[in-house]
């Protein structure tokens, strides 16, 4: 719930045509329900099972996969909001301007200011939306979590 809370799971299982006994796809399925019932997460469902077999030889299940990727898309409101040029300017700097797996909120400032970020608003509104697409972990339950930013999630 921390990173990405309403994010859509679509699981993808390759290598199918390898599955002789189609006992083992309701199987592996049956093993996903249980992790599902477990964990509260957003699984988007084949008719059959909970995951996608995917063919990697002959490709067969890609074309219902993205169809299935294109439908979330497209109905995912969150999906289709715009985000101005110079966010996106941001979140370039910050991920090329990390340690490889943090970058501090100091550093994202100085980048924010050199992009035309005027506000600290609009820089927290930023970070919030790039938390919440799973981009990056911004954590700020406290002042030492606040001033550090994952950015290899």
């Amino acid at each position: 719930s921390i990173h990405a809370p309403s994010a859509k799971v679509i699981m993808v299982g390759t290598f199918s045509d390898e599955i002789v006994d189609r006992k083992a796809v309701a199987h592996v399925s049956t093993l996903v329900d249980r992790l599902v019932d477990d964990f509260p997460l957003y699984l988007i469902r084949t008719g059959d099972t909970s995951y996608f077999p995917i063919d990697n030889k002959s490709g067969n299940g890609v074309d219902q996969l993205r169809g299935v990727l294109e439908q979330v898309v497209w109905t995912d409101g969150t999906v289709r909001g715009g985000v101005s040029m110079k966010w996106m300017v941001l979140l370039d700097e910050i991920l090329e301007n990390d340690n490889g797996n943090y970058i501090t909120l100091t550093k994202v400032k100085e980048i924010g200011q050199r992009v035309g970020m005027l506000s600290s608003e609009e820089l927290e509104e930023a970070l919030a939306l790039f938390h919440s697409r799973g981009i990056i972990i911004r954590l700020t339950s406290s002042d030492t979590l606040r001033c550090i930013i994952i950015t290899n999630p």
